[in-house]
């Protein structure tokens, strides 16, 4: 952790780190889908959370504390905590002593009484080897939303693919673009990148400059991802004063109706963009924004889809994490085709002809 984005207090047993524009919007786009998370998933059996780089739990707002993930997700949990009507259990890991030291003051700060667990330990260690032992007694763990906020790259994808076979779980991933990108050009971390990326075609970006580079390192990415991973996204977060990226926020579950929350959940927060590009930026680089785009979504389903027959599901399935569009958008671009005639419906999970389609709906395309 870089000292210079520490606060202390004199007289406090505490401290904090500098609360940065990014990591707001990492915060609020968590928290935002976490609520929802913990409601919808795996409603008859219990929940883990694992914050696997949980840090100091503190944040200084201009003077101001302002919760970690850890303090947030223990939040979300404490105040569903009735509704959900069992156990939602929170694991805290990091490795730095001081960080495990400074969490049980936070959680006092904020008086949340959610129980946890602290571990003083290496994320990789420690998983791989919990794990290991639940399956030498053929156990395995409940769904688990695995935060994974690392302070650089050392991460192995071998991990990340061991955490998906976990049913029902997910992984949030803040992939370090920006120090991955120097990494890569410098010759010294070249077995680290190996296992981050689970192979060695990273070198392939190596000669490559700009968005080129960018775009061949996050597509690497991202199909390693999707070999075990139904739905991966990547959502872009630039410097909030310099257009160049930061990092990614790397969403991978294996539920549709996963991705299209969390989509939903980064527009919502992003002028209905799924990248953060900064206060005073005006450009953007994955998917721009569409102000309207259900004339779009139309022209793009009737061209990819034409003469086909499916559920609203299977078409969302084929859609959600290949392109800019959101859930609501194709679903009222589907309702728009319909009722030029250029579709049909035929509801199952909707009930009345004028609502949009959901589900097990079928659409038919002309």
């Amino acid at each position: 952790m870089a000292t210079h984005n520490i606060v202390t207090y004199p007289g406090k047993p505490y401290y904090a780190c500098k609360y940065e524009e990014q990591t707001k919007i990492k915060h609020q786009v968590f928290a935002s889908y976490f609520d929802t998370w913990v409601k919808i998933v795996g409603k008859d059996s219990p929940l883990n959370f694992i914050d696997c780089f949980g840090g100091c739990g503190l944040y200084d707002d201009n003077g101001n504390l302002q919760p970690g993930s850890p303090i947030i997700a223990a939040q979300i949990i404490e105040q569903n905590a009735i509704s959900l009507k069992r156990d939602c259990c929170v694991t805290i890991l990091d490795i730095d002593k001081n960080c495990t030291d400074n969490i049980p003051q936070a959680f006092k700060l904020f008086n949340c009484n959610c129980s946890y667990e602290l571990i003083n330990a290496d994320f990789e260690a420690y998983i791989n080897t919990e794990l290991a032992m639940l399956e030498a007694k053929g156990k395995t763990l409940s769904p688990t939303f695995f935060l994974i906020d690392p302070y650089g790259y050392k991460i192995k994808l071998e991990t990340i693919k061991r955490l998906m076979s976990v049913k029902n779980s997910e992984v949030y991933f803040n992939f370090m673009f920006n120090a991955v990108n120097r990494g890569i050009s410098s010759g010294k971390v070249d077995n680290t990148m190996d296992e981050l990326f689970g192979c060695t075609e990273w070198r392939d970006c190596q000669q490559l400059h700009g968005i080129e580079r960018e775009a061949c390192i996050v597509d690497l990415i991202r199909n390693q991802f999707k070999q075990f991973s139904r739905y991966v996204l990547p959502y872009r977060i630039c410097f909030p004063s310099i257009d160049r990226t930061y990092f990614y926020m790397i969403h991978l579950t294996n539920h549709v109706r996963g991705c299209e929350i969390m989509k939903a959940c980064f527009a919502e927060l992003n002028h209905g963009k799924i990248e953060y590009i900064g206060k005073n930026q005006n450009q953007s680089f994955i998917f721009d924004l569409i102000e309207d785009p259900v004339q779009e979504i139309e022209s793009y389903i009737s061209t990819n889809f034409k003469n086909s027959r499916e559920s609203f599901d299977e078409l969302l399935d084929k859609m959600i994490d290949t392109t800019p569009y959101l859930g609501k958008d194709i679903s009222s671009a589907v309702l728009s085709l319909y009722n030029r005639q250029l579709a049909n419906i035929r509801r199952v999970s909707s009930k009345r002809q004028s609502s949009k389609p959901t589900k097990k709906d079928i659409i038919e395309i002309y």
